[in-house]
């Protein structure tokens, strides 16, 4: 099945997010030598930690924004931030794609994520940084986050085979 892509516009800017920064504490976890995976992420991360010393991502912004209940320190909330590869080839070179994100249930149908996502943003404001998001058709409701963190749609997603291992497959974006 293909993914629908959604892309943020040029000059797509975050709202406001003094009430979100007043009730939850955002950690910013980037790679470094002895960072090799983010924390509670799966092990297959690891491979993202190679991607980006090798050069492999087109910049240097791979990154997790982590969220936190200020009240009783819970984690809450986690996005993961991938530059462009040769896994998408249709993203500009400063592009990030959200990948990965994860809303502890308790948490769910609050905004968070969206204001997680709003705060990639903040955290690179460079307008030519355009954010995307690649979403299976039948998850609505990370579609209605998509949107609502200021994304819109662009195409669906076409898997394309580029070699004989799995892994070298690439997506590229059809209709």
């Amino acid at each position: 099945m293909s993914d629908l892509a959604y892309v943020s516009d040029p000059n797509w800017a975050a709202p406001d997010l003094t009430t979100f920064l007043n009730t939850y504490r955002v950690e910013i976890w980037r790679p470094g030598l002895s960072r090799l995976s983010p924390p509670g992420f799966p092990k297959k991360y690891i491979l993202f930690w190679f991607a980006h010393y090798l050069g492999i991502f087109k910049n240097k912004n791979y990154s997790v924004i982590f969220v936190y209940d200020k009240d009783n320190g819970a984690l809450v909330s986690s996005t993961l931030l991938v530059p462009k590869y040769f896994k998408w080839p249709f993203m500009g070179d400063k592009d990030l794609q959200y990948s990965y994100s994860i809303t502890k249930p308790a948490y769910r149908g609050k905004g968070i994520n969206t204001y997680v996502k709003q705060y990639a943003r903040v955290l690179y404001p460079d307008p030519e940084i355009a954010f995307w998001g690649l979403v299976n058709p039948q998850n609505i409701s990370s579609i209605k986050v998509l949107e609502k963190t200021g994304l819109r749609y662009l195409k669906t997603t076409k898997v394309v085979k580029s070699g004989s291992l799995p892994f070298m497959s690439r997506l590229e974006l059809i209709d």
